[in-house]
């Protein structure tokens, strides 16, 4: 496992601890873990999007 992906792990049993301790159950955090890796991945796509488009305008303007 990578650097990163450890990283991420902790994160998610941190939030998981969290929830439990505020009295969530076990499909409740799950449910907003679930959420929260969706979020995540979307802001990754997004920044790969992001650094292609700048890429391309680079490409175009000769920049």
């Amino acid at each position: 496992m990578t650097n990163q992906s450890s990283t991420l792990v902790q994160k998610l049993w941190n939030y998981c601890n969290v929830l439990r301790d505020d009295g969530a159950s076990y499909g409740d955090y799950v449910e907003q873990l679930t959420y929260l890796l969706f979020l995540k991945m979307a802001d990754e796509l997004i920044k790969i999007f992001e650094q292609k488009i700048k890429n391309k305008i680079a490409t175009v303007w000769g920049e």
